[in-house]
């Protein structure tokens, strides 16, 4: 199957001074988050950028294993000012680093955690990357759906499951009650064709179009690939195992929409040929 392209919209300002937070969300877990964030990091550091990637889920984050490390202080220990985050962070490749999630007994006390509902780094601590990838729990929990509205970024990752989509769209629905203008974006995973794609892409913005009074504009769509599982599997990010497949090329288009110094052509959002009485969730 040829790879999967939908043009990308960019909203994000140029000139920043400050790194750009990314947070990755999916409505339910077993959609491949975890995987697409740490490749979108390596993808990103690969084009030049400074890379930090969190691993924001403190009960079962698994980032330090797909990276292969080793690792004795996290994100728990940053909130709990255990540690400064430049003691906590490990390097995984050339300009990309990792702030794994280390769950740790006496930190999960509500008494011993410091409130989780913010980003737990000050900006001056994140200065030097030009770009903080977080991985967030799966679902729309009040601390993901706060902790994510902190970012510029919201990169919304489905699939073509009922359930996915479902969860999706329960997940957008939080972040527009809490945050109408939050910068949204639609990542669909293990598409098996471009026009799956288009298909489940257009039906999700014209029913949040319909129902929730906006919609979220389109990051992309990435293929059905057997490299994901194999990187998986090896704990390598697709670019280490063969640099020129067409997935590796797909996370580049991605990366290209979020890069740091990076301006893609601007594109208005736009339906996909559907009116909204023909947009149903339920496929």
């Amino acid at each position: 199957m040829n790879s999967v392209r939908l043009k990308h919209t960019e909203s994000s300002p140029a000139g920043s001074t400050r790194p750009r937070v990314v947070s990755v969300v999916s409505g339910k877990g077993g959609v491949g988050k975890s995987v697409v964030a740490m490749n979108l990091a390596e993808r990103l550091a690969a084009r030049g950028a400074r890379v930090l990637i969190v691993d924001a889920d403190e009960y079962c984050g698994n980032l330090h294993i797909l990276a292969n490390l080793d690792v004795r202080a996290g994100l728990q220990h940053v909130r709990a000012g255990r540690v400064s985050l430049g003691d906590a962070v490990v390097p995984v490749a050339e300009r990309l680093d990792l702030l794994a999630s280390v769950p740790v007994d006496e930190l999960a006390s509500p008494q011993a955690s410091p409130d989780s509902s913010s980003m737990p780094f000050p900006a001056d601590q994140i200065r030097r990357y030009d770009a903080v990838i977080v991985d967030h729990a799966s679902g729309a929990s009040p601390t993901t759906v706060e902790t994510a509205l902190a970012a510029d970024t919201i990169l919304m990752v489905l699939v073509p499951e009922l359930t996915s989509i479902a969860d999706c769209y329960g997940l957008y629905k939080q972040l527009q009650r809490r945050n109408s203008a939050a910068d949204c974006r639609l990542l669909l995973n293990r598409a098996a064709s471009v026009g799956e794609a288009e298909e489940i892409i257009g039906r999700f913005q014209l029913l949040s179009e319909r129902f929730l009074g906006g919609m979220p504009t389109v990051a992309g769509a990435l293929s059905e690939d057997d490299m994901y599982r194999q990187s998986v599997a090896r704990q390598r990010p697709l670019a280490g195992l063969d640099p020129q497949a067409p997935a590796v090329r797909e996370l580049d288009d991605l990366a290209e929409a979020i890069a740091p110094g990076i301006q893609p052509e601007v594109t208005h959002v736009k339906t996909i040929n559907k009116t909204p009485e023909t947009a149903d969730i339920r496929g």
